[in-house]
């Protein structure tokens, strides 16, 4: 029985899996980049990109090194999506959220005794070169007087770490 194709829903009520393809991811590719790049690399690990466009899926990213395809689904087809994709031997599955621990990262970096010796932030101004910015954070409410995307890949961190500010 053939599933009607699901148009892709809007941001908000997407969510990602991860998927370990049957053969080799060859290239990193973001879908910023070249959307239908991306599509074919994921096409030639072996997912299928018919499959993908059923459940109105897209390739978020494909990743060499990882060795995983990470698409974006519509939150209502993702079990949809992946019973399909297991039923032709394909594994995928929810990420694990990163959750940044400052309670480790902090002492890690020895910050409390710069801290200590005064040195708090108070009254200076920080410039951050990163990957991204979660703008939404409370701690930067009020605080982002610029940002810049130099990448043209959007200025959300993806690849989900943190910098310690």
């Amino acid at each position: 029985m053939l599933q009607a194709q699901v148009a892709p829903a809007p941001e908000a009520t997407r969510t990602r899996l991860i998927v370990e393809p049957p053969r080799a991811v060859r290239q990193s590719v973001l879908p910023a980049e070249d959307d239908e790049r991306a599509e074919a690399a994921a096409a030639v690990a072996g997912i299928p990109p018919a499959l993908l466009r059923q459940f109105g899926a897209t390739i978020r990213q494909t990743h060499e090194r990882a060795r995983v395809v990470v698409i974006d689904v519509p939150a209502d087809q993702q079990r949809a999506l992946i019973e399909a994709l297991a039923a032709i031997g394909i594994s995928a599955r929810p990420p694990n959220p990163v959750q940044p621990m400052l309670n480790e990262s902090v002492p890690l970096l020895n910050v409390p005794p710069v801290w200590r010796a005064g040195f708090d932030g108070l009254g200076m101004r920080v410039a951050i070169v990163d990957t991204g910015i979660e703008a939404s954070h409370p701690d930067f409410a009020g605080r982002v007087a610029a940002q810049s995307d130099f990448s043209g890949i959007g200025d959300i961190d993806d690849v989900g770490h943190g910098t310690h500010v």
